[in-house]
């Protein structure tokens, strides 16, 4: 009862600061001001986060069943000394993801603490870092992480369902350049996918095909230089347009590189990428195999394509088309325009 009264009263209390600050007044007291409301703010987020905390946790010492619901909203907000007064602030946010059933073979949980800097006088004036640890088959996070890992992105995301369940990560691009989108396996932590994005929310999917009686799926994703973030591949070739990569979410992904010795690589950057029977890209999901009868993943994953469709800049739009044989692009009968080749890369 005494902790609710004391939340009330924090609360009243920011309200009072937030809607009765004076039309004029001096800096210091702008400052002091401001300062009170943190002040406030971070006092109303320890006593929420405090209770959550405790009440997640079973006499076992497991985590409770809706961790990730009950645990999962912590932060930390904080004004870096700046002589320059250019308001520079540091956050910490962190937050529980749960994927399956609690403490099943088949469960991850996922702890994502994301710091984030701003406002720097730069073009892109915060950065942030997200550090993930993962827990798999059990969710006591009492023991040490199976997997860490740490890379630079703006906002995350678990996307996909069950054992196709990936970590998005999204590293948004400034001014001229696109979004990278890292897609992280759950159960190993490694990353498999990069995908560059430009054109909705829709075109930040996984293309995905499915073999449903062997229960078998392959992503296609497509990272080209325009991107906040170049693929490694390019770094000593400037004829590199973009990587092609081809697997299941856990691995091993073939890499393809796409390059453009008739003119500069930057003449192009990805439009759309996906999987089809024929010449055009699914509109979603393509499911490939006989659903009735028996065969092999190779033999489900053979006799399709992988369409990329690539933006000229200065130059008419143009398509590569890759057919994949016995669950493995074919890079040797691949349809290619005027003045772009292609070779294989080295697997992730």
């Amino acid at each position: 009862m005494t902790g609710m009264l004391t939340m009330f009263a924090l609360a009243t209390l920011g309200l009072l600061l937030a809607f009765t600050t004076p039309l004029s007044y001096t800096y210091s007291a702008a400052r002091l001001h401001g300062r009170l409301r943190m002040l406030v703010v971070g006092l109303l987020l320890s006593g929420c986060s405090s209770g959550d905390a405790d009440s997640s946790r079973r006499a076992d010492g497991s985590a409770g069943k809706d961790l990730a619901r009950r645990k999962s909203a912590v932060a930390t907000f904080a004004q870096r000394p700046d002589s320059a007064e250019e308001r520079q602030y540091v956050s910490i946010s962190r937050r529980y993801l749960l994927v399956g059933e609690h403490a099943t073979d088949t469960s991850v949980l996922v702890l994502e603490t994301a710091f984030r800097m701003c406002c720097r006088q730069a073009e892109k004036s915060a950065t942030t870092t997200i550090a993930l640890a993962g827990w798999v088959g059990r969710t006591d996070t009492d023991r040490a992480p199976d997997w860490t890992d740490s890379l630079e992105a703006d906002v995350g995301e678990i996307v996909g369902l069950g054992s196709n369940s990936l970590y998005r990560a999204n590293l948004q691009g400034c001014c001229d350049t696109g979004n990278l989108l890292t897609y992280i396996n759950l159960r190993s932590g490694k990353r498999r996918f990069y995908m560059s994005h430009y054109n909705g929310p829709d075109r930040g999917s996984l293309p995905e095909a499915n073999d449903w009686l062997n229960r078998a799926s392959r992503f296609v994703a497509f990272h080209d230089i325009y991107t906040s973030t170049n693929p490694p591949e390019s770094k000593d070739d400037e004829t590199v347009v973009g990587v092609l990569q081809y697997g299941p979410p856990d691995g091993p992904v073939q890499r393809v590189v796409v390059n453009h010795t008739n003119g500069q690589a930057h003449d192009y950057r990805l439009d759309e990428v996906g999987f089809a029977e024929q010449d055009t890209i699914a509109p979603g999901d393509l499911g490939v195999g006989d659903n009735k009868k028996p065969h092999s993943v190779a033999e489900a994953f053979t006799g399709i394509a992988i369409i990329v469709q690539l933006q000229g800049m200065e130059f008419p739009s143009v398509s590569i088309r890759v057919p994949i044989t016995r669950d493995s692009l074919d890079v040797a009968h691949a349809v290619l325009p005027t003045g772009f080749t292609i070779h294989g890369g080295a697997d992730r």
